[in-house]
């Protein structure tokens, strides 16, 4: 019998590559439902037995537009966003097996150089939480962190399964023509204008996400917070030499400072392990990732490209 799943925001980038992913097979029924709304998912999540929620905003630079800006734009949808999500869930908790809430590593790290470590090697694992991001600094960072904390408070209050999937930034193919987002703008960008905008954050493959929301509900063993990310942070110099042999028109090579090597501040050893509550994701290698994110776009994003 087909497994009845709730994936909110099944638009977007992760949300796709969740909903086609291969443990989901089955026909797609679409809800309107206002994540800001309380109550508005009740329907939606009864008789389902995983929740995926993927749902929400994800873009820089909102803090030049001031406090309210952020408020209204950021905190206000992440965090209550997440409240009546997970507020449904726990109407139908009896019935639902697992919730996979999609995080991120920057609920993880505040990325400013001071935040706290747990591990003795100076690597970030599931076990820290971004301390430093405010809204007058690092405001997205801010909303993953507080709609985190919020979704664990009421995952233990309630008593469900839940598991956190935390992505640095998110690039591969696209199971979506959508032309917005920064994971896509990045690429179209690359595309058109040869320029590559990365600057050193860790990165990870869409197709491992969408994995890692699956088997975190599937998987009987799976436990608290997953990361999902490259052990090094990306600078463009690297990107360029893992997709040069592409022939992408108009690559601009970016200036490589002598002796430069990556820099290892994350530790994924929990998603890939194959022992308990590990996932045994073995984790896409990041010129993979590139080269298949470019390759298909160029066909699924032709029209935007033109």
């Amino acid at each position: 019998m087909a497994k009845v799943v709730c994936v909110t925001g099944c638009t977007g980038y992760v949300a796709s590559e969740v909903r086609m992913a291969e443990g989901l097979p089955g026909k797609l029924e679409l809800f309107k439902a206002d994540l800001l709304t309380e109550g508005a998912f009740d329907s939606v999540v009864q008789g389902c037995e995983y929740v995926f929620h993927t749902a929400s905003p994800f873009f820089f630079g909102s803090e030049s537009e001031g406090p309210e800006a952020v408020e209204a734009k950021l905190i206000k949808p992440a965090v209550d966003g997440t409240k009546n999500v997970l507020g449904s869930v726990a109407k139908h908790k009896a019935d639902i097996k697992c919730v996979a809430l999609t995080s991120s590593c920057a609920a993880i790290s505040g990325f400013t150089g001071t935040d706290k470590i747990a591990r003795e090697d100076g690597k970030f694992s599931e076990a820290d939480w971004n301390e430093t991001s405010t809204r007058e600094a690092g405001a997205y960072l801010l909303s993953k962190t507080l709609a985190e904390k919020a979704a664990w408070e009421i995952a233990t209050k309630e008593g469900f399964k839940m598991v956190t999937i935390c992505p640095s930034f998110v690039l591969g193919p696209a199971n979506t023509d959508r032309n917005d987002g920064e994971s896509i703008g990045f690429a179209l960008k690359l595309l058109k204008e040869g320029s590559i905008g990365l600057v050193g954050f860790p990165c990870v493959d869409v197709r491992d996400v969408g994995k890692a929301h699956i088997l975190g509900c599937t998987n009987p063993k799976s436990e608290g917070r997953y990361i999902l990310s490259s052990t090094f942070g990306v600078p463009a110099w690297w990107a360029y030499e893992a997709i040069e042999g592409l022939g992408l028109p108009n690559l601009q090579k970016p200036e490589k400072p002598e002796g430069a090597e990556v820099t290892h501040t994350f530790c994924n050893d929990k998603v890939q392990s194959t022992e308990a509550p590990g996932l045994g994701i073995k984790l896409t290698d990041l010129k993979t990732t590139l080269t298949d994110m470019l390759t298909s776009m160029k066909v699924s994003h032709a029209a935007h490209l033109a």
